[in-house]
């Protein structure tokens, strides 16, 4: 139990929260096809989690297909803020963890239809969702 305290406390360092958004940004980048950005990442004891500042960006975003002459939209999505409540035993079990309620604030997101490719909209080529199965990641594999 006194562990468990001390790693709360530990946990609430501003140092060891901004490595923690680091280590969440590196295992998440290799994920996607996309640059991720986070600005900080808040642990609440016991119950929450808060992240601010994230963007991904599409690394190659599609050009106008309809000959607008608009630029591409290199930004997926851009996140002010993102709060979280979680269940903490839920951080013991192996079912992974299980979150209760979801804040979104200062929410941008661009959703673009592909030109012919093997994908349709931006968000499954930055996500690897469907497409070949040499270009999907299991989100399991992350950790």
């Amino acid at each position: 139990m006194v562990l468990l305290l001390l790693l709360l406390l530990v946990l609430q360092m501003p140092g060891v929260q901004t490595g923690l958004a680091r280590f969440a940004t590196e295992k998440l980048a290799g994920a996607i096809d996309g640059r991720l950005q986070i600005g900080s990442i808040s642990l609440h004891p016991f119950n929450a989690v808060t992240v601010k500042d994230v963007t991904i960006i599409d690394e190659n975003p599609c050009p106008d297909r309809y000959g607008r002459g608009a630029a591409p939209m290199d930004t997926l999505l851009h996140l002010g803020k993102l709060s979280a409540t979680l269940s903490p035993m839920s951080l013991f079990r192996k079912g992974g963890i299980h979150i209760g309620r979801v804040d979104a604030e200062d929410v941008l997101f661009n959703l673009a239809i592909e030109p012919d490719g093997e994908y349709s909209i931006n968000l499954t080529r930055i996500f690897r969702m469907g497409g070949s199965s040499d270009s999907t990641m299991p989100l399991d594999s992350l950790f």
